[in-house]
């Protein structure tokens, strides 16, 4: 098991595994897409198409998969192509954060934001053979979902 942190600094995450620095995630000024960082390399996750909540991640203009999005749950299976890749990003009814999990529903990240006076981050690699930028893209969700909650939350109240 390795347990990571993320600092925030404006709209720049960025992920540590003790010390040393597992990855960044940098989000757009305006919107929700996002450059990843880990192991030297970059990832961007944009959206599908302007009138999709899918999200894909690409590496050089290249779409390594999609986030396809679950407008009852907020959820989202992981797909390259059309086709599932046995993963999905979601919550579980009961247990705090958002959870990379493989088809047999067994967690292999989690990641979990906590408030406070200061808030913080913090993700669980429980099966150690996942992918980085996996986690990453985990990572990513969970943060972009918050965000969208809360937006959701603060236009429903009127602010």
């Amino acid at each position: 098991m390795i347990q990571l942190t993320a600092k925030r600094d404006n709209k720049k995450y960025t992920i540590y595994n003790g010390d040393a620095i597992y990855g960044q995630i940098l989000f757009d000024a305006k919107g929700f897409g996002a450059t990843l960082t880990v192991d030297g390399t970059e990832y961007r996750v944009e959206q599908e198409n302007p009138k999709s909540a899918n999200k894909v991640l690409k590496q050089n203009g290249v779409t390594l998969f999609r986030f396809k999005y679950d407008k009852i749950w907020g959820s989202a299976t992981l797909q390259s192509g059309n086709d599932d890749m046995g993963y999905r990003i979601t919550g579980k009814w009961f247990k705090p954060g958002t959870r990379l999990v493989d088809k047999d529903k067994t967690d292999l990240v989690v990641v979990v934001s906590s408030q406070g006076f200061t808030p913080k981050v913090t993700v669980t690699i429980l099966d150690e053979t996942v992918a980085p930028v996996m986690v990453m893209a985990t990572i990513y969700y969970h943060l972009y979902a918050s965000a969208s909650k809360t937006m959701g939350i603060a236009m429903v109240s009127g602010m």
